[in-house]
């Protein structure tokens, strides 16, 4: 399953697509619809909590 992957940064927000790229997008909030919009997403399922190995959460949604 391929996820829309959202981590906070200290400089906004990165933004990953699986396959749309090698490096991730930052921006701030209101820009990440607009990003994973250009990186040719058109749909995702809900947003949902996710963990890194390390415990720190962060936020995806499965591309649909």
């Amino acid at each position: 399953m391929n996820y829309v992957e959202v981590r906070q940064d200290k400089s906004g927000f990165r933004v990953t697509v699986p396959g749309a790229s090698d490096k991730p997008w930052v921006g701030g909030e209101a820009f990440v619809g607009a990003i994973i919009a250009q990186l040719g997403v058109r749909a995702i399922g809900p947003w949902e909590v996710a963990h890194d190995p390390d415990g720190t959460p962060y936020q995806r949604a499965v591309i649909l």
